[in-house]
């Protein structure tokens, strides 16, 4: 488990809470975390989630943008 998982909900307030800079390094530390180098033990599950919810609240802030697709 991801030692600080937290409700989708409040994972949702707290990314669009962000701004785009710390979004961005918000998700690339989540994708990171899937990767292999990666700490095996860690719950990619949880990980996963929280790349889902970084790049969806992304494109929801630069849909249509160049910028769109960043990570």
């Amino acid at each position: 488990m991801c030692e600080d998982e937290m409700p989708l909900s409040e994972l949702r307030t707290l990314l669009s809470a962000m701004g785009d800079p710390e979004l961005l390094r918000f998700g690339e530390v989540a994708k990171y975390m899937l990767t292999l180098e990666a700490n095996a033990a860690a719950d990619h599950g949880a990980y996963s989630l929280r790349l889902v919810e970084a790049r969806a609240e992304w494109v929801r802030r630069h849909a249509g943008s160049a910028i769109e697709g960043s990570f």
